[in-house]
């Protein structure tokens, strides 16, 4: 575009937001009826957040919307601002071609793609110091959508601020993007780039709780909430304001208004990070520092709490055990508003490579998931200084992603030698450390070890193999 209202550009790596508690996959329950021939996952939505920092900024407030240009100019002169966050949520997401046709596909030798197609909707915001760049701040409340004829409760999440316009003027600002929940998918799977959005389910004027008293009330758009990112404000009366501040809110939909009742309610610790999915590293020595986010009510602790921290690894993964969680307890003093943890590798651990998952809880209310992956330090057996062979690195690292990845070999056949050879720079590039937090990386599920990099960079180039070689 030669006129950008903004224009980001950084490599980041964002995780599904999700709770963040144990064994959730991150996906809230956004759509009662599923698409036809479609995954189960088509009821779901899912949400990223990146921050782009002011140095990534490419252009801004150039566009023909001059309005548009100034809510830029003004969002990026406030008072401590360090660049722009991107707030995005996918739902009304599957396959484009049912069933039928892809079978007809397949029988014609055509092998068509069939990529998820659907919905994006988001919010841009100011980034300012201290918030984690790829989970909103906010209160966090779980939201309850009960079905007709009890037939079970649809769950997703939603994030509440408080905000001060003036001395006597507040608002509660509640993202309920994920909470509002849609009765269908959308009439025809293709038309996802037309046409107006299914309206959320009308449950009605919602009421707002502390402590079983009412503290106002919210009016959504039913029918065009998503041209707002989902986000509802309301004004909050003075007399309010302290239950509002002091209180775990609820948020329902009065009984009767609709065959549907809504219910949001606030989880009052909450423990929140942009660390989620971490590599650990190889070996032994190698360790990874975290940080964590801990709010009560939204804002820091009033009182010095303790984060516990155990292992909650699934029995059926069957691991190894690699991590040294000898640190169970962190101690966060009144009013810190973070804590790090070192995430560190058992002696003797170089060996070993798996997942495992790091729970930080507070009195078993709030809890926080961390998972991590470890890869195997190897030498292969292959004296330090010797050549690789061709059936030494085909062995050790290429016969597995040849298999695993056919799409992958369709531009690099990693069953040829000669082929490894030849784009030897273009394959080197692809498993660098360079291209690690983009799209480009190769394999893109990052399932190949820094070893077998190595070994597939020593034959490559002819290099005697060096274990601990840069790459």
């Amino acid at each position: 575009q030669d006129k950008p209202l903004l224009h980001l550009q950084g490599d980041h790596i964002c995780s599904n937001v999700g709770s963040g508690e144990p064994n959730a996959v991150g996906l809230d329950e956004k759509i009662v009826q599923a698409a036809d021939d479609s995954p189960g996952s088509s009821t779901c939505a899912g949400t990223w957040q990146v921050t782009f920092s002011k140095e990534e900024i490419i252009a801004s407030g150039q566009s023909d919307n001059e309005e548009a240009n100034k809510a830029i100019a003004h969002f990026l002169n406030q008072d401590g601002c360090i660049g722009i966050v991107i707030n995005f949520t996918f739902f009304e997401m599957c396959p484009k071609n049912a069933t039928a046709q892809v079978r007809k596909s397949y029988y014609t030798n055509q092998n068509e793609r069939n990529p998820s197609v659907g919905r994006i909707v988001g919010t841009i915001g100011i980034a300012f110091s201290g918030e984690a760049a790829q989970s909103p701040d906010g209160r966090l409340l779980i939201s309850s959508m009960q079905l007709p004829g009890d037939v079970g409760n649809m769950r997703a999440t939603a994030y509440a601020s408080v905000f001060k316009k003036t001395t006597d003027h507040h608002i509660l600002s509640v993202n309920m993007l994920t909470a509002l929940t849609q009765e269908s998918f959308r009439d025809h799977r293709n038309d996802y780039a037309a046409g107006h959005m299914n309206p959320a389910i009308d449950v009605g004027v919602l009421k707002v709780l502390c402590d079983g008293s009412s503290a106002g009330q919210i009016k959504p758009d039913y029918r065009n909430y998503y041209k707002y990112g989902g986000i509802v404000d309301t004004d909050i009366a003075g007399t309010d304001l302290t239950g509002i501040q002091n209180s775990p809110l609820t948020i329902q939909s009065e009984q009767g208004a609709s065959k549907y009742l809504l219910t949001l309610q606030e989880v009052p610790y909450r423990i929140y990070s942009s660390d989620k999915n971490i590599y650990t590293g190889e070996r032994s020595t190698d360790e990874q520092l975290v940080e964590l986010q801990v709010r009560y009510l939204g804002e820091p602790v009033r009182k010095e709490t303790t984060l516990s921290v155990k292992k909650v690894n699934l029995d059926d993964l069957n691991n190894e055990d690699y991590l040294d969680l000898s640190v169970v307890e962190v101690i966060i003093a009144k009013s810190q508003p973070s804590i790090q943890y070192t995430l560190k590798h058992k002696l003797n651990s170089d060996g070993l490579a798996g997942f495992e998952q790091v729970e930080f809880s507070i009195d078993s209310t709030a809890k926080y998931v961390i998972n991590t992956r470890k890869f195997q330090y190897a030498n292969f057996n292959i004296p330090t200084g010797a050549m690789v062979t061709w059936e030494q690195v085909y062995s050790h690292a290429l016969r597995y992603h040849y298999l695993n990845f056919p799409g992958m070999s369709t531009v690099f056949p990693l069953n040829r030698a000669e082929t490894i050879e030849n784009y030897k720079e273009a394959i080197k590039a692809r498993m660098s450390s360079q291209y690690w937090p983009t799209t480009l990386y190769m394999p893109i599920v990052r399932s190949m070890s820094p070893s077998q990099v190595r070994l597939i960079n020593a034959f490559a180039f002819k290099t005697p193999w060096n274990p601990d070689a840069e790459i």
